[in-house]
């Protein structure tokens, strides 16, 4: 009976290949083993955020966004040349939407708002709501924020609702600590 022979595999250690990064001996030296890439890969997100069909949708999906630490989402409610004013007992200054927003979720809290009116008005729509920020910031100072604010938004090409001008009249014993 004849027997076939099978290769075995060669469990000795063999020298690295000149050129090697690896030197015969020096697997067991961390310093000689290549660095593992440490860089973060920036990634899309495959599901854009999602679009008002309604006027006063535009200030739900806002406050859900931001509520959830979403800035994208939360800019994206609003139209590129669109204006915010928070404080409304503030002069005005020149600021960005993204700027404003990224600093009330700096606070890190629920920002709920109840929409008391809405006032359509073909492709444009006034809408009245309360919004309120309570709670401690991440540094621990107490947060105690309402009031009433007005929302303009504007129906897009695509049926979807924008946010034009945006004007919250936030008041309360404000952020202490």
């Amino acid at each position: 009976m004849a027997r076939t022979a099978r290769a075995r595999p060669d469990t000795r250690t063999r020298p690295a290949a000149h050129g090697s990064r690896l030197a015969a001996g020096a697997a067991h030296d961390p310093a000689s083993l290549p660095r593992p890439r440490t860089e973060v890969l920036a990634l899309s997100d495959p599901i854009g955020p999602p679009a008002a069909r309604r006027p006063e949708e535009a200030l739900e999906l806002v406050s859900l966004a931001l509520s959830d630490g979403d800035l994208e989402a939360a800019v994206a409610q609003y139209e590129r040349r669109a204006l915010l004013r928070p404080w409304a007992t503030e002069p005005a200054r020149a600021a960005t939407v993204r700027g404003l927003l990224t600093g009330l979720m700096a606070l890190r809290l629920p920002l709920p708002v109840t929409v008391c009116a809405v006032l359509p008005a073909d492709d444009l729509a006034l809408i009245l709501a309360e919004r309120r920020i309570s709670g401690r910031a991440p540094d621990g100072r107490t947060v105690e924020l309402s009031g009433l604010g007005s929302t303009m938004v504007r129906r897009q090409p695509d049926g979807a609702w924008c946010i034009v001008a945006d004007a919250w009249r936030l008041d309360g014993s404000g952020i202490t600590g």
